[in-house]
């Protein structure tokens, strides 16, 4: 979640009040032991699968990556490669040995309304929502061991974030739900968000990520909480169906070319011998995470119904260059492979359906913007492609690519039983005591202190900044160990003059002073302050380098400080579920933490699931936390954060490997909406002059080629208006004449080639929901793939109106559908759909 490009006043407005938060390849040599022969279905040879092996979009924006190194290959498993040693508890006892689960996956629509909401992720309110790209999923997977008798319900959302109000939703959900009650709770409930920014905000109950939605959201509050809960139903459905038990195989991999470190006087920061540790085949650092991780879902027939992937990377290929929602290069990525295995989103109840989550790892200071550099922010042309959809395909492409890769290769059997511990942890109010994370840090000397503590949430000036490769009003690298007014102040002037004449042409945000009254007004709160008017106490005064921008305090009406920490231990492996986003190098920490307490209970692997269970923004190691670039200045509570996070997750980690109870849990209180609800929805569609809803005003020529584009205009309505019921279904459809003369749907508008455009008039840039009058213009654009077969062919769009309130139909909801000429196709040109149809 990031700041990004609005006007100087709302600018400013973001310096002194946001919280931002954020803001492809070859196969490692060898595979990871213990492979078993691939089950029948192979991705990679059918048409489609080799249209993605072999599209020239993974070659875009090549920044020439090598495999790792022997010394990297070996961080990033087990310490030191230790053996198995499974203990009588995890993964021992009747689970040694074990490689029967049952199984379920589910999908559901959680498609935010398409008109006039605001993005979560940049915090910027202009950046109004007005159409769609590619269409949000929820997507969900249930595990059981029999073994043991453990469940699993895992949710993965494309979304901006997991808030604990949308999390709490979800649990309440499931608890009212006699089918999951039973089985799901807080313990074994992973919910993990993607982090796209193209997607609606507004559901938080939190002020801090509601605050430049402009209030509360009920409707995308509701539409992301019951998708998430109907795909766990339909997870758990699934599995029930099926009580034979199948197979889960891990797959390793990396993924080059694909991601770039955007924070690098941060990582250079970090201790040479850690960084030396992960190298490639020629030395050179590896400066962010390449590891894609894969999980498959095997019947005991062979047949698969999906896949779980992890790498870590942001989702902001799309950028704020586009008004439409869009699940960004992960779901882009998953609808591809969705469509390559023939996925029925339609299938009925518990039947097997091909579901592919694209989640998100230690995304921290992991960029898809590798072009960035020689292309900096507004450019287009930051993803390396000729647009920000150029760049979505390519970043998309690369991971489903390397994904398909992985899922034909032989994998490794998940061997042991299923595991969990969750607790939640007052994050501003840890002093570090452990004696082996205290053991393991290796931070210099002149940023050491003691006691070492965590302290009231704060945001630092450089937060403002926007990361790298989207920049907002402040700058990075103001901190409170460089004070110094006198030449701070002559080059703030010279900044802002410079950036308010670039803003003068589109070039970014007029900078604001931040350096002078950052290191003067920011750093003076870095004390102990007594707040007043019944506010608890706050503290400061830990915070070290960091220049305070936004106190945020210790009141849960602005941001949780109570956080959960999880880990799921899946037979060899490891998920480290936690709410923030975690940069590479705290990451390979906590890796390491987590493992050298488990490897005893035979994990030989871990992962961090960043975004899960709730929110908070950023992760840094100390090392980088003294540099404040855009990272550290948004870690909450303080530089000790992260052995903060170590000490707690040790405890967690052994309870597992014993098969303790994990540590008393103290979860946070109940929550509710915090902040107002945004000025409500007036509907009020009014047709065209002497026309009505669904009206062609821009009608399909009579013939095209594949490969051309189709542009159509309809006479429509708010989106909003049907937003509940066109989950998992459209707006657009392209549809083909058969050969009895029915009509089949062959493009819909979760499909990247068929875009959904919503033109109101009047447009408001960000109330106009609001308005009590408008007619809507939408625009269907549909690439034609280069493959499309000749025939006959039409678009056809459905909606609802709520005409204006006057007249014998005010307030009615009326759907409608409009229908362009049939025009001919010439072709196909080639054997693959070609960019922008998919490939």
């Amino acid at each position: 979640m990031r700041p990004s490009l609005f006007t100087p006043l709302v600018g400013a407005l973001a310096a002194l009040l946001c919280l931002s938060a954020c803001q492809g390849g070859r196969q490692a040599e060898g595979s990871p032991p213990g492979s078993t022969p691939g089950a029948a279905l192979k991705l990679g040879e059918t048409p489609l699968g080799q249209c993605a092996l072999q599209s020239p979009l993974r070659q875009l924006g090549s920044v020439g990556d090598l495999p790792a190194g022997s010394t990297a290959q070996a961080a990033m498993f087990s310490p030191q490669q230790a053996p198995r040693q499974d203990s009588a508890t995890l993964n021992g006892g009747d689970c040694a040995g074990n490689t029967d689960f049952l199984l379920g996956s589910g999908i559901q629509d959680m498609t935010g309304p398409a008109g006039d909401s605001i993005s979560a992720g940049y915090e910027d309110p202009t950046h109004v929502l007005r159409g769609l790209h590619i269409r949000q999923f929820a997507r969900a997977f249930t595990i059981a061991a029999p073994c043991n008798g453990q469940r699993l319900a895992i949710g993965i959302s494309e979304t901006g974030f997991i808030t604990q109000g949308l999390r709490q939703t979800v649990l309440d959900l499931i608890a009212a739900d006699p089918e999951l009650a039973p089985h799901y709770g807080p313990q074994n409930v992973l919910l993990s968000a993607t982090h796209t920014h193209s997607g609606p905000g507004g559901d938080a109950h939190h002020a801090a990520y509601n605050l430049f939605r402009l209030g509360y959201d009920p409707l995308v509050a509701e539409i992301y909480s019951t998708a998430l809960y109907e795909a766990i139903l339909q997870a758990h459905r699934n599995l029930e169906a099926h009580p034979e038990p199948g197979h889960i195989q891990l797959q390793m991999g990396e993924l080059l070319d694909a991601n770039s470190n955007r924070s690098e006087p941060a990582y250079a920061n970090n201790p040479e011998a850690e960084r030396a540790a992960w190298t490639d085949q020629v030395g050179q650092e590896v400066r962010v995470n390449k590891r894609m991780l894969q999980l498959r879902f095997d019947r005991a027939d062979g047949s698969s119904i999906g896949l779980l992937n992890w790498f870590g990377v942001h989702t902001t290929s799309v950028g704020i260059h586009e008004p439409l929602i869009s699940s960004d290069n992960k779901g882009y990525a998953a609808l591809a492979m969705e469509r390559i295995a023939g996925t029925d989103y339609a299938a009925p109840g518990a039947e097997d359906r091909f579901v592919a989550a694209f989640a998100q790892s230690d995304e921290g200071d992991s960029s898809p913007n590798i072009c960035f550099r020689e292309s900096p922010f507004p450019s287009l042309s930051i993803g390396c492609g000729d647009n920000t959809l150029h760049s979505t395909a390519a970043h998309g492409t690369k991971q489903l690519a390397r994904a398909i890769e992985l899922f034909d290769a032989p994998g490794q059997l998940i061997r042991g039983g299923l595991d969990m511990r969750l607790q939640h942890v007052p994050m501003d109010q840890l002093e570090i005591t452990d004696e082996v994370v205290l053991a393991s840090l290796q931070h210099p000397a002149e940023l050491d202190e003691s006691p070492k503590r965590t302290c009231t949430a704060a945001l630092g000036f450089s937060m403002a900044a926007g990361a790298e490769d989207s920049r907002g009003p402040s700058q990075e690298g103001i901190t409170c160990a460089n004070i110094d007014p006198a030449s701070s102040l002559p080059a703030d002037i010279q900044t802002t003059l410079g950036t308010m004449a670039s803003y003068a042409t589109g070039g970014g945000y007029p900078a604001l002073p931040a350096r002078t009254v950052g290191s003067v007004a920011g750093c003076g709160l870095t004390t102990t302050l007594e707040l007043s008017a019944g506010l608890p106490e706050v503290d400061y005064s830990c915070h070290a380098e960091k220049p305070i921008l936004f106190p945020i305090g210790s009141t849960e009406m602005i941001s949780n400080a109570n956080l959960p920490l999880q880990i799921i231990a899946l037979g060899q492996l490891a998920i480290v579920a936690l709410p923030w986003e975690v940069t590479t190098s705290a990451a390979r920490r906590i890796r390491q933490t987590v493992l050298e307490e488990l490897r005893g209970g035979g994990v030989e692997y871990a992962l961090v699931a960043g975004l899960s269970n709730d929110f908070v923004q950023y992760l840094t190691t100390r090392e980088e936390y003294a540099t404040q670039q855009y990272e550290a200045a948004s870690t909450h509570f303080g530089p000790w954060t992260l052995a903060a996070v170590q000490q707690s997750l040790r405890p967690l980690a052994i309870s597992l490997r014993d098969g303790t109870p994990a540590p008393e849990d103290q979860p946070p209180p109940r929550s509710s909406p915090s902040i107002p609800n945004r000025a409500p929805y007036i509907a009020g569609d009014a047709p065209p002059e002497g026309g009505d809803f669904g009206d062609v005003l821009l009608d399909a020529e009579l013939a095209y080629t594949a490969g051309d584009s189709v542009s159509v205009h309809f006479a429509s309505a708010h989106p909003r208006n049907d937003s509940l019921q066109k989950r998992n279904s459209s707006y657009l459809f392209a549809e083909r004449e058969m050969a009895n003369g029915d009509w089949e749907i062959i493009a819909q508008d979760r499909d990247p080639e068929l875009l959904f455009y919503w033109q109101p008039d009047p447009v408001s840039p960000v109330l106009a929901q609001s308005q009590g009058y408008r007619q809507s213009v939408v625009e269907a654009t549909w690439h034609l793939p280069r493959n499309l077969p000749a025939g006959r062919y039409r678009i056809r769009h459905e909606g609802t109106a709520v005409p204006v309130l006057s007249g014998p139909l005010s307030g009615e909801e009326l759907p409608f559908s409009g229908m362009s000429s049939v025009f001919t196709v010439d072709g196909p040109l080639g054997d693959c759909p070609g960019y922008p149809a998919l490939f």
